[in-house]
Order: C-alpha cells, then structure tokens, then sequence
C-alpha cells in the first residue's frame, strides 16, 4: 500500500485542497474553487490533472483564457482595452473573481455606473444587455437597480417625481417614466430598500 499524502493547502488547477474525507475504501478531498464552489474528488484525478476547476466552473468554461471564453472576451475587449480599467484588473483572475462574486454568468455584462470613469470595482456592476440598455437611456442620470425599488418606496411614501427627481439627480420625466414602467421593467421592485 502507498503511503498516505496529505493534499491540504495544495493548489490544482482552480482548486485548492482545503479538507480529507475518509470513506470506505478511497480518500476523497474537499476542494474550493476560486469561484467559491466546492467540489469532492479523489487522490488521482486532482495528482492526474483530470480535477482541475469545479463543475460551474467547467460548465461556463472558465478553465482558461481563451478567445471562446465569453468573461475573457468581456474582459479583453471593454474592461481592458479602450475604456480603461483599474490596476488590478489588468489581471483577467482578480477581473474574473469580482466578476463571479458579483454574480456574472453567460449572458450577462460588466457595466460601469459612471460612462466617464474607469472599469473599477466601485465603478461597476453586472447587467443584463435588456438591464444595461435600460441604464444607458436617460443621459441626464445613471439610475442603479438597487434605486429602483427605492423609487417606487418614496412614491408609495407620497414623494412627487420632481422631489423624487431631486434626490436622484434626475428629471420628473425620468422617474415617471420608472413609476409606470416605461423603462426598467425587469427590476424586482417588491425588494425593500432602508431609506
């Protein structure tokens, strides 16, 4: 029998080791991936190099950077190319963990909150094209999601649009158009927002 190793703290792949599970007849790890998943393996898929990501991870194809990569591709052609991006998102791995822990999957967009300022993670936020097409059609403000609902508390509240206009830095056109669903129609406006 080969002597027993102890994987823990070891890095494959994605995957760092992070616990031993004992079964009855192989030892299996406890794995966190650095989207935050975890995932159980054995001894020879992560020495083999046949473990190397968890299955979300493998699923959206993160395993590399490539060209096919669709985070990779965001990345490369907006974040770091002519708008310009923070220093430490020149790193496509710190880019992709903000990214992840804010919720980015296939289908969804980095999308800056200031059109003038740089891709930076207190610049941003991940949208939907639909969402993000929504956030760009008023020039005169850059309305946020999470302002949505907090529109309708302050109209519920007795709030007209130009008072409530005033606290957004926004036009009464804008906030009428919010309050009877012109724009940002797929904002989950029942959320409660402390005012």
């Amino acid at each position: 029998m080969p002597p027993k190793c102890n994987l823990i703290g070891q890095t494959f792949g994605l995957l760092t080791v992070v616990a031993e599970i004992t079964g009855q007849d192989r030892v299996k790890w406890l794995c966190r991936c650095v989207c935050g998943q975890t995932t159980i393996t054995q001894t020879s898929n992560l020495t083999n190099n046949h473990t190397r990501s968890c299955r979300r991870c493998i699923r959206i194809k993160y395993n590399e950077p490539t060209a096919t990569n669709p985070l990779y591709k965001i990345w490369a052609v907006r974040v770091c190319s002519k708008h310009g991006c923070c220093s430490a998102w020149r790193n496509y791995e710190i880019f992709r963990a903000w990214a992840i822990d804010n919720g980015w999957r296939q289908g969804l967009w980095v999308h800056r909150k200031a059109d003038q300022g740089e891709y930076a993670p207190e610049n941003c936020f991940i949208a939907s094209r639909r969402l993000q097409g929504a956030y760009g059609q008023s020039q005169s403000t850059k309305l946020l999601p999470t302002d949505i609902p907090l529109i309708f508390q302050l109209a519920d509240g007795g709030l007209t649009p130009v008072e409530i206009g005033a606290k957004f830095n926004a036009d009464s056109r804008t906030i009428r158009d919010v309050l009877n669903g012109v724009t940002w129609k797929n904002v989950d406006v029942t959320m409660k927002i402390e005012v």
